[in-house]
């Protein structure tokens, strides 16, 4: 079907396993929340593969084939266990946006930076109104269609054409995710306490019908053979009034793209309160890809990653390590004791990959991305990596940290998992 899928599938079809098992088979293995042969890693790189392979933005902007060339080169020269498709702010918001904003609201800036998105509009009442008026029916998906779906529908191709040995991954937006986006974070917080709460809570359910609709056009690809779908989230900023007042119409998306997709994960960058990660807990998602912990509660990396693996013991894969901007700007050794931490005080209690917290940045150094999947080659070999280090929470220490710092989680959490002590 596609030229540039069968050129990279020539060039791939013989490669030998990494470990004993196919890159598939680890993360099927990660999580089914069972042993692998050693700890996957598939750390996000969306846009940072652009520039990897050669290329600016001006010049993929519009070209499908050369946005899927850098990403199978990408994943040739890294042999990650899954594949990244690109993805940046245009695949998400453009449904949004008229055709004469989806021409002014990106910035591609040198072509070797961040996509930049401005938002539209910064007011409740105008944003209502677009979402009421429906752009994406009006005026079709904009970007989503002519760039984002052509470009995975040659990974999956890959996919397909390479016996499903490696898998890719489909990336959607949660509701809380859409509705900070496409304003800025700092705007929505704002008009959570400020504004009539019927008005907020009128937004957020323009955009969770949105949402829901996307997750149902995307069925097609679960029936494709699509297992993984990373769920971006929002919420990074919210606390726990803003969980319990908003916090359930992610908690309804989650469930329907749960009753879709196999292994969809959700994506929580920023520093994550613990409530958000007991709520995570509670969702039907089989892995959590989270970042760094409240600094102001004194933990160290260690600790912070053994709490949320045991949180999530028999209930979802914790994938993390090392954070986006330690592997942009931190040293090589810093980054793989961040992984070795991650690893040998998560996988005693549950499965782990290594996936930072949110994508890289695109002026990470190559060889802190080749040290960092090195890294876990070596500190995750099962079982030695179960055993590695002493671990620092006792049952009884954890359970009592999380009474105290969770005690607020909201009631529409607690339907979904059928573990007693998440039921109080």
């Amino acid at each position: 079907m596609s030229e540039i899928v069968d050129r990279w599938v020539e060039k791939c079809i013989k490669l030998p396993n990494i470990g004993k098992m196919t890159h598939a088979d680890r993360m099927r293995k990660a999580f089914e929340l069972e042993d692998p042969d050693m700890v996957p890693v598939a750390i996000e790189t969306d846009e940072w593969q652009i520039v990897y392979a050669g290329y600016d933005f001006f010049e993929t902007w519009n070209d499908v084939d050369k946005v899927t060339d850098a990403v199978l080169k990408t994943w040739y020269d890294l042999r990650q266990d899954v594949i990244w498709p690109y993805f940046c702010p245009s695949h998400v918001l453009d449904p949004i946006l008229t055709p004469e904003q989806r021409k002014t609201c990106y910035d591609l800036r040198d072509g070797k930076s961040y996509v930049v998105f401005h938002e539209p509009t910064k007011d409740l009442d105008e944003i209502i109104k677009v979402f009421e008026s429906k752009p994406w029916v009006k005026y079709g998906l904009g970007r989503l269609g002519s760039h984002y779906i052509p470009h995975f529908d040659q990974t999956l191709e890959f996919q397909k054409k390479m016996n499903n040995t490696v898998p890719t991954v489909l990336g959607v937006a949660n509701p809380s995710n859409i509705v900070e986006w496409v304003v800025g974070v700092e705007n929505f917080l704002r008009w959570s306490v400020s504004e009539p709460k019927a008005k907020v809570h009128y937004y957020l359910q323009l955009a969770t019908d949105f949402c829901l609709a996307t997750a149902e056009s995307c069925r097609p690809y679960a029936e494709a053979g699509v297992d993984y779908v990373c769920v971006f989230g929002g919420a990074r900023t919210w606390g726990p009034r803003q969980f319990e007042e908003f916090g359930l119409y992610d908690r309804i998306f989650a469930d329907k793209i749960a009753s879709i997709f196999k292994y969809p994960f959700h994506h929580i960058c920023g520093q994550n309160l613990p409530l958000a990660m007991d709520m995570l807990a509670t969702m039907p998602y089989p892995a959590i890809q989270y970042d760094e912990s409240m600094r102001q509660l004194g933990w160290s990396w260690a600790q912070w990653c053994e709490w949320v693996a045991r949180l999530n013991k028999g209930i979802a894969c914790a994938m993390n390590a090392p954070t986006t901007q330690a592997m942009a700007y931190k040293s090589i050794d810093h980054n793989r004791r961040m992984i070795q931490e991650f690893i040998e005080h998560t996988t005693p209690h549950t499965t782990a990959v290594i996936m930072p917290g949110c994508e890289i940045s695109v002026g990470t150094p190559l060889e802190n991305v080749k040290a960092a999947i090195d890294a876990t080659r070596e500190y995750g070999q099962y079982p030695q990596c179960k055993t590695a280090a002493e671990q620092i929470w006792t049952e009884e220490s954890f359970q009592e940290s999380r009474k105290k710092l969770t005690k607020n989680l909201p009631q529409w959490a607690y339907n979904y998992r059928k573990d007693p002590k998440l039921i109080k």
